[in-house]
C-alpha cells in the first residue's frame, strides 16, 4: 500500500483532473450551444425572414399589405381587393433575386425579377428588367418599378 502521503496526492491529483476536465467539457458545451442558438437567431434567410411578417409594400406611392407564405404564395392588396401569385428566392453570385409570377391584368403570363437588398426592419426590390418578361415591363399591375417593402 501507499503511504498515507501519496494516497492523498494521489486522489488529489485524480480529482483535480477530473474536476478539470469536468469544468471544461461544461464550458465548451456552453460555448456550443451559445453559438448555435445565435447562429440560428441572427442567421433567418430571406424567405423566412419574409415569410414571418406582415409587410407594408410600396410601390409608385401606392402602399398595399403583402403577405408571404411558406408554399410560395404571394397575397397583395387591402381589405377584400387582394390578388394572388407565386413567388421564388433564388441567389446568383451572391446576390438574391425575387422572381414575381402570376397573370397580368389583361391574363398573359408575367415574370418580375427583383434584386433583393435589406434594409432596416425591411427589403428594398430593384426591377432587373433584363430577368423580367416583356408583358410584365407593359403590364400596370402592382409591381411595375422598384419596391420597398416594410415590416408592419
Amino acid at each position: 500500500m501507499f503511504p498515507r502521503a501519496q494516497r492523498r496526492q494521489a486522489l488529489r491529483s485524480s480529482w483535480l483532473s477530473w474536476s478539470v476536465w469536468l469544468k471544461a467539457t461544461v464550458l465548451k458545451k456552453a460555448v456550443q450551444r451559445f453559438l448555435l442558438i445565435g447562429y440560428g437567431v441572427g442567421h433567418k434567410d430571406t424567405a423566412n425572414t419574409l415569410q414571418s411578417h406582415e409587410w407594408a409594400l410600396t410601390n409608385n406611392g401606392q402602399t398595399q399589405t403583402a403577405k408571404f407564405d411558406k408554399s410560395n404564395h404571394l397575397s397583395v392588396g387591402q381589405g377584400d381587393m387582394k390578388y394572388s401569385y407565386s413567388y421564388k428566392i433564388s441567389k446568383k453570385n451572391d446576390q438574391e433575386y425575387l422572381t414575381i409570377s402570376g397573370k397580368g391584368s389583361m391574363s398573359e403570363p408575367i415574370k418580375y425579377v427583383y434584386k433583393i437588398a435589406d434594409k432596416d426592419k425591411g427589403f428594398d426590390l430593384t426591377l432587373d428588367k433584363d430577368k423580367s418578361n416583356r408583358n410584365a415591363l407593359n403590364d400596370t399591375d402592382d409591381f411595375v418599378g422598384d419596391i420597398q417593402l416594410a415590416e408592419k
